[in-house]
């Protein structure tokens, strides 16, 4: 029994490696988000480098979960 994988095979997993990756990241920031609203930053100010911090990191899941429903969309 052949085991090799075909030239289609190769490229469908490789894109799922991919996506797998990029779910880990996501998780990763999401664990680092959830950590910065635990630790809620004693000012309320709109600019606050810890809220900015948040915000950069649910900007950056949300690109990243946008570029995952693309592949997906692809496949």
């Amino acid at each position: 029994m052949n085991r090799s994988l075909t030239d289609e095979q190769a490229k469908v997993l490789l894109e799922l490696e991919m996506i797998l990756n990029t779910v880990h990241v996501i998780n990763s920031n999401l664990e680092r988000s959830i950590d910065v609203v635990r630790e809620r930053p004693p000012s309320s100010s709109q600019t606050s480098p810890e809220l900015l911090a948040y915000r950069e990191l649910v900007a950056r899941n949300t690109a990243l979960l946008k570029d995952v429903l693309s592949v997906l969309d692809q496949i």
